[in-house]
């Protein structure tokens, strides 16, 4: 380029979540493919603002994410996913054992699932998170920081 050239950029941004590292790339692969289809003056004019998604997100395993941010002060989320419906029981508990908050306490669809701790009227200190499932229990640990 030369100075004082104008020079255009497009970019795009493409959540492609799919059922496995493969299937997500098949799903970036086909998002992009539709993006590059259209017309460029579509694109620059902000007319494509939706999400192109034909598929739901399903885990294959039930799993229990760290809370993020950790160690926390006014508050963390706390993500997890389900495989499929099923109850399901998230408690936070302290370093004793007993039970401090219930998080979540009932059915869930299958998917990823997020909710949001604050630990209010906690102590700062060690505490543990535990999701309860039919098939499963996972625990964590967190960090409150007052």
């Amino acid at each position: 380029m030369a100075p004082n050239d104008t020079q255009w950029l497009q970019a795009a941004l493409l959540p492609a979540l799919g059922k496995d590292n493969l299937d997500a790339i098949q799903v970036l692969r086909h998002q992009a493919e539709q993006l590059l289809a259209m017309p460029y003056d579509t694109i620059l004019s902000g007319h494509f603002n939706h999400v192109i998604c034909e598929e739901p997100f399903i885990p294959s395993a039930i799993q229990l994410f760290q809370n993020y941010p950790n160690p926390f002060n006014a508050g963390t989320k706390i993500t997890y996913d389900v495989a499929q419906p099923t109850q399901v029981r998230l408690t936070v508990f302290d370093l004793l054992g007993k039970e401090v908050a219930v998080l979540v306490d009932g059915p869930k669809n299958a998917g990823r699932h997020s909710v949001d701790f604050t630990g209010k009227g906690l102590a700062s200190g060690v505490y543990f998170y535990r999701l309860w499932t039919t098939t499963t229990s996972m625990t964590r640990k967190l960090v409150i920081l007052r």
